[in-house]
């Protein structure tokens, strides 16, 4: 099966930890170190000599993608455009396309992203729920906007668990998906995004941060539950998306003690990624790659 991994920087954020993403590939991936990496980055940005030096080393592509003045001054809106443009140059190009948001670190060969022959999708649960429709509760205003501008069947709300045991309607996080880009899945989530994080519909929400900065993922689990059915889609293990930032007080059931056990993690800053590794006895072959 022929898989491409695309991520995404931008000129003042992400390129440091699209670089570390690209190494913990190259290092721990396995079977998976030489696949294809696309960075996606908006057309007008200049990598420095320096970046552009790490990624002819990592044999990374860079390719630049249109990203409207409205949305960078959306919080995260660059991330569906970003994917978009990854799904589309690579819709002829490979069998699978794995989406990853560049604060990941690949710490196993991640066999999962191996799609079924009839799957379409690839998704870890949100975190937590935030913003998220609580399956045990009736649908709030915003998630029936959600629905409504999505068109998503109502017969799909199916019943998800996120990494901290919440019980919710699909909630798709928006870090790591697996897909078969001629679905075009990627490409309708920026479609629908462009139309919906500016209507009037949503706006009064935004008095609310959260729903500000969240949009992005709720606009991607109405467009994934409209074109792919439960079926057409599979869960990924909790040794996938494990977020580092949140491991003191992660749930004790799916709690890791050590690193090398997941196959891929979070970590949001990059900052504070030493003070995250702390935890495990068996960081070390990690921090060499920080050095």
């Amino acid at each position: 099966m022929n898989i491409h991994f695309a991520t995404l920087a931008a000129s003042r954020f992400w390129i440091s930890e699209a670089v570390l993403l690209a190494k913990t590939l190259r290092t721990f991936g396995g079977d998976f170190a030489k696949n294809p990496i696309t960075i996606l980055a908006p057309q007008e940005q200049p990598f420095a000599p320096h970046t552009q030096a790490d990624f002819d080393q990592l044999s990374i592509q860079s390719v630049g993608f249109y990203l409207p003045d409205a949305a960078t001054r959306f919080p995260l809106g660059i991330i569906p455009y970003a994917a978009a443009a990854a799904e589309s140059l690579h819709t002829k190009q490979c069998d699978v396309l794995i989406w990853l948001l560049p604060d990941t670190l690949i710490l196993n060969p991640p066999a999962d992203f191996i799609l079924p022959a009839d799957k379409v999708l690839a998704y870890r649960p949100v975190h937590h729920q935030n913003i998220g429709s609580s399956f045990n509760q009736p649908i709030d205003e915003f998630w029936q906007k959600i629905y409504s501008h999505t068109q998503t069947p109502e017969d799909r709300l199916f019943k998800m668990v996120s990494c901290y045991r919440e019980e919710v309607r699909p909630y798709f996080n928006a870090g790591i998906l697996a897909v078969r880009p001629e679905f075009g899945t990627l490409q309708k989530w920026a479609e629908v995004f462009e139309r919906s994080y500016k209507h009037p519909d949503f706006t009064p929400f935004y008095q609310n941060q959260r729903y500000a900065i969240f949009m992005h993922q709720a606009v991607l689990a109405g467009v994934i539950l409209h074109q792919l059915s439960p079926g057409q889609t599979i869960s990924l293990p909790e040794s996938y998306n494990y977020p580092l930032h949140m491991h003191a007080d992660y749930p004790p059931e799916g709690k890791v003690s050590q690193l090398f056990n997941l196959v891929t993690a979070r970590y949001e800053s990059s900052r504070e990624l030493p003070d995250f590794l702390s935890h495990f006895d068996d960081r070390d072959n990690l921090l060499n790659l920080l050095s």
